[in-house]
């Protein structure tokens, strides 16, 4: 079973973060050393995500 919806969700935001940024660095030569980080708690009742960072 490959990764649900929500988790697709939440690792999307930072690479496309990242994306923007770097290409803005680099039309702009600027340092386009760039990291990111997603995360979120699972919660069983309801099943859902919370607290995402």
């Amino acid at each position: 079973m490959g990764p649900m919806p929500p988790e697709l969700f939440i690792a999307t935001h930072p690479f496309c973060a990242g994306i923007y940024s770097a290409r803005f660095a680099q039309r702009n030569g600027l340092y386009p050393g760039i990291e990111g980080e997603a995360r979120a708690e699972a919660v069983n009742s309801p099943a859902r995500l919370k607290n995402f960072r």
